[in-house]
């Protein structure tokens, strides 16, 4: 095979696509529709096409090995991390602490890139129970362990609940390249509602902190009512909101007037905790 006359071809071809991660089935295509433009031979197969630009192009080809399934990616011109896990689903979104990241809500390097992936719309359980929320936040969170390791980075992908993408956009990240995201109002309704994804509630706490400047209450409350939870996250809000000692009494004033009629818990499995009487909501002690 001439591979000096192929390579600037292909090259080209893999420069001008939008993305820098492919699937096998991308590179199929691109064997289907370009062979006879940068004539390949017709006995080459899909194997050699791929063994051709892993050794003579430069693509290189990785596995993200997780729990039940192995994820075969192609990677050309140094994609993100956040690109690589966006790829393994199109329909999903980063989030938690990966959305604290790119919105500048945190000033660590999270180790881990969450993919939100939602589930389809199911039926509401039933009635709010004390009872039964005393019961399961006494309980450790469920974390998921749909995790795979690249480069001594983990990918965690999140089976998130069916909101019709609420409050997901697309921003430039950190290489111009476009990326799936909650925006920053969901962004901290999530964190809210999983600190174990978001660094825990002191790194949910700076990140209201962080976010003062940008921060749209209204926005905020109509989210976190589109979303629509049988628990009242609206206590824990409004909690780190005046935690935060940067927002004025206006801001915090939704979601007092929103219903307290349960004690709720700022996370599952505290040991040691305090109350707010003015939240109705358990927290760590010393918080």
């Amino acid at each position: 095979m001439r591979t000096q006359i192929l390579k600037p071809n292909i090259l080209a071809h893999l420069n001008a696509q939008p993305q820098k991660v492919f699937m096998q089935k991308d590179l199929l295509q691109f064997l289907t529709s370009q062979r006879r433009r940068w004539s390949l031979p017709k006995s080459m197969t899909l194997p050699q096409f791929l063994a051709f630009l892993v050794q003579e192009v430069g693509i290189q080809k990785i596995a993200l090995a997780f729990p039940h399934r192995t994820e075969t990616r192609y990677l050309w011109n140094k994609p993100t991390l956040y690109e690589i896990a966006i790829s393994i689903n199109r329909n999903g979104y980063l989030s938690h602490h990966s959305a604290m990241r790119l919105h500048n809500l945190t000033k660590q390097s999270p180790e881990t890139t969450y993919l939100n992936i939602e589930q389809p719309k199911k039926p509401r359980s039933g009635q709010l129970e004390q009872s039964r929320m005393n019961l399961a936040f006494e309980l450790k969170p469920r974390i998921s362990t749909r995790v795979a390791t690249y480069k001594n980075h983990r990918v965690c992908i999140l089976n998130g609940m069916f909101t019709g993408a609420e409050g997901v956009v697309e921003i430039q990240g950190p290489s111009e390249e476009r990326l799936r995201v909650t925006n920053l109002e969901r962004t901290l309704i999530d964190i809210t509602v999983r600190p174990a994804y978001s660094g825990g509630p002191s790194a949910v706490l700076e990140a209201y902190r962080l976010s003062a400047k940008q921060l749209s209450i209204d926005k905020l409350v109509t989210t976190l009512k589109h979303l629509d939870y049988v628990y009242p996250y609206h206590q824990a809000i409004g909690f780190y909101l005046e935690r935060t000692g940067v927002f004025p009494e206006p801001s915090l004033a939704p979601f007092k007037t929103l219903p307290m009629k349960y004690d709720f818990y700022l996370l599952h499995n505290m040991q040691d905790k305090e109350y707010s009487r003015a939240w109705r909501l358990y927290f760590p002690k010393g918080f």
